[in-house]
């Protein structure tokens, strides 16, 4: 997916399809991020782990990270950074226009933290009030997760196996099970969220403004330094370098195996039989390999 363009109106939960979203992954797992701002698919901690997030399939109980301004929005594009696997949505409102770049860090050896998934927000243009609701629910929606703030001021969303912790440039409060930030940027101003993906009691430290840019450069350097080492020269080099883009987020860096699908139980229509689990590597897949190296 290049670019999405649609006019939802205001940004609240629900359904959504398959094709409103983009993918940011590391390698190791991948989350799929909605044109209403949504983490709504996320499996820690990878790709056929059982999911944090999966209002994909169901909207009410899966559990999902909502990211986007609190009044109407006309439109919303998606679209990825230039030559990289950072996802960006913008919002296009009567205060103003706001875009949320998306995107997990690779372990790149450069001091690289461990997993997550960062969420830089920016009102470009304007004064954009801005929410943010992380609700967790662990083993496809079956567990509610238990929230805990911390001294530092972030909060550790945590059940018996998987632990994980929110951290932001800006307060965050809990309240019904979910972890939640309510803000406004003026232009040109930018606010951070970070969930580290596999967190404990003991971690703790801020987010500030400068990591969050500091894991988006390394991200951005890691996926070009990556696409640089392609040959093509020919014809439609720009769609050819995208789809090996979105074929690389599909592998798994420690085994170079190419996952179907990050998605599981999609039937091709509601209530049909083909609900497959695509996250296993087929053997149509390995075929590719070479093309992602």
């Amino acid at each position: 997916m290049n670019y999405i363009e649609s006019s939802s109106g205001r940004t609240e939960p629900g359904e959504s399809k398959v094709a409103d979203h983009g993918l940011i992954g590391d390698l190791r797992t991948a989350a799929l991020v909605s044109t209403k701002g949504t983490v709504d698919w996320l499996c820690v901690p990878r790709f056929d782990a059982p999911s944090v997030f999966c209002a994909l399939l169901d909207s009410e109980r899966g559990g999902a990270w909502r990211l986007a301004p609190t009044c109407e929005v006309s439109t919303t594009q998606q679209f990825y950074f230039p030559d990289s696997n950072v996802h960006i949505t913008r919002f296009l409102t009567e205060d103003g226009v706001a875009e949320v770049r998306d995107f997990m860090p690779v372990d790149s050896g450069d001091d690289c933290p461990g997993q997550g998934v960062v969420r830089i927000v920016k009102a470009v243009r304007g004064e954009v009030e801005l929410r943010s609701e992380v609700q967790a629910r662990f083993d496809y929606g079956q567990r509610a997760a238990t929230t805990t703030a911390q001294d530092d001021g972030s909060v550790l969303l945590c059940d018996s196996d998987v632990g994980l912790r929110l951290r932001a440039s800006v307060p965050l409060t809990i309240g019904g099970g979910e972890v939640r930030a309510s803000f406004s940027l003026g232009e040109g101003h930018i606010a951070a969220f970070a969930l580290d993906l596999q967190a404990s009691e003991d971690d703790q430290g801020t987010l500030s403004i400068e990591e969050a840019e500091w894991l988006f450069d390394i991200t951005v350097a890691f996926w070009r330094q990556w696409l640089a080492q392609g040959t093509y020269r020919g014809r439609w080099r720009e769609m050819v370098e995208r789809s090996a883009l979105a074929l690389k987020l599909l592998t798994h860096r420690s085994s170079g195996a190419i996952i179907a699908a990050p998605t599981a139980s999609l039937p091709e229509h509601v209530g049909g039989e083909r609900n497959w689990d695509y996250r296993f590597v087929w053997s149509r897949e390995t075929l590719s390999r070479t093309l992602v190296g």
